[in-house]
């Protein structure tokens, strides 16, 4: 899932915001690290 997604519904149904709204700084950024991270290994998976 791309991390911009987080701004949008359903997400923003609960913080309008985005992700800030729910997290701290540093936790959103780990989130979106770890689904930019889900996804290079899922393309490299899907190549193999």
């Amino acid at each position: 899932m791309d991390p911009a997604r987080l701004y949008d519904p359903p997400f923003s149904d609960l913080a309008p915001t985005g992700p800030e709204g729910l997290f701290a700084e540093e936790d959103v950024d780990r989130i979106c690290h770890h689904l930019d991270l889900i996804h290079t290994r899922a393309t490299a998976a899907q190549a193999a």
